[in-house]
């Protein structure tokens, strides 16, 4: 078994640092998220196109703030879903 010795300017923290400097700068971040993650679990994936589907169905798409508007038309409806399952096929 190998033992490596750590650098004297070894930072304990410094993974963690690193990734809480990328999510600071993270514009989907601050915008709510990942355009089409509805859900919030940073996945685009079927869960999404049931919840985009259904505030359109109930007119009710306001939690869902930018994330769900697709195509950027500041309406949702069917060509966001259309848009949605295009990016989950495409993988």
């Amino acid at each position: 078994m190998m033992v490596y010795d750590l650098p004297s300017d070894y930072e304990p923290n410094y993974l963690n640092n690193q990734i809480q400097a990328a999510l600071d700068d993270c514009a989907e971040c601050s915008s709510g998220g990942l355009s089409g993650d509805l859900n919030g679990d940073w996945a685009i994936n079927v869960l999404d196109v049931v919840l985009l589907a259904g505030c359109i169905l109930n007119e009710d798409c306001d939690q869902f703030r930018n994330v769900g508007d697709l195509n950027g038309d500041g309406v949702y409806n069917v060509l966001d879903i259309v848009a949605l399952v295009n990016i989950i096929l495409e993988g």
